[in-house]
């Protein structure tokens, strides 16, 4: 693996060359194909990866049944990090839109590097708080959207 093309994604943002070497030895590549399953809805979750080549479609169940896309992450971005972190269920399944290689790691690595690498961990977890603070503040911002459109929608009696 190209460590330099590793360094460049979101989490090693606050990472040396050196750090980010480290990082990435610790954990693990995975490789997908077009529509294969990264991980389904409901799923345990102690796994987060960095997309390092392809794109990855994040897909909701909605209760008709259908699916809806909620988002396509492409080079560097993070995904699964908030399931590791809270060890709670998967909230939405991740499908490979082509060929696509991952860097995984998993809680216990995770707690590894606290233990073994606690400067790289602080500025791991700290990209990762940002990745995650940036995507709260996007979701508010859409959520935000939809309320004002439907206060829209029933002031002019569309309800």
């Amino acid at each position: 693996m190209n460590v330099d093309a590793f360094q460049r994604s979101q989490v090693c943002r606050y990472l040396s060359r050196d750090e980010a070497e480290q990082l990435l030895d610790l954990g693990a590549i995975v490789h997908l194909e077009r529509d294969d399953m990264l991980f389904r809805e409901g799923d345990p979750g102690d796994t987060l990866y960095v997309i390092l080549e392809g794109q990855i479609q994040v897909v909701a169940q909605l209760e008709s049944g259908a699916r809806k896309s909620l988002a396509v992450l492409d080079y560097g971005d993070v995904i699964g990090e908030a399931a590791m972190i809270d060890r709670e269920p998967r909230s939405a399944a991740a499908v490979s839109v082509g060929t696509s290689r991952l860097w995984e790691m998993n809680r216990s690595q995770l707690i590894r590097l606290i233990r073994k690498h606690p400067q790289i961990a602080a500025k791991f977890m700290w990209s990762l708080m940002e990745s995650l603070t940036a995507r709260m503040r996007s979701a508010n911002v859409t959520q935000s959207q939809l309320l004002q459109k439907i206060k829209v929608m029933s002031h002019s009696g569309l309800d």
